[in-house]
């Protein structure tokens, strides 16, 4: 089995396009990248996203999109470090944040209308 490897990778900015609108993201540069190193940029790039995720216009709910998205960010990052070899794909913490981030992501949909 290889050695485990740093989850460091360079960050790049990408520009995508909706018709004429133009979005700039940060992502982790994936150039050259192969096999568990290009998972594990990806996952960092998830995670990123999570990150990045605009929140809820209804001031109610803001608390539960943070909530959400910082469970995905941690997600995407335990999934990264499992690439990386620096943890056990049947670590924990990484079923406590999954079922955790699940549970979260039911109780919202299943809310009551306002």
């Amino acid at each position: 089995m290889s050695q485990p490897f740093s989850i460091r990778f360079p960050l790049i900015v990408e520009r995508s396009r909706s018709g004429r609108r133009v979005f700039r993201r940060l992502v982790a540069d994936k150039t050259g990248l192969r096999g568990a190193k290009y998972c594990a940029a990806g996952m960092i790039t998830c995670a990123l996203s999570h990150r990045d995720t605009r929140h809820s216009q209804f001031p109610a709910l803001v608390e539960t999109h943070r909530k959400i998205a910082r469970l995905g960010m941690r997600e995407s990052a335990l999934w990264a470090r499992v690439f990386a070899r620096q943890i056990d794909q049947h670590d924990p913490r990484l079923a406590a944040a999954s079922a955790q981030r699940h549970a979260l992501v039911i109780a919202f949909c299943n809310r009551p209308a306002s």
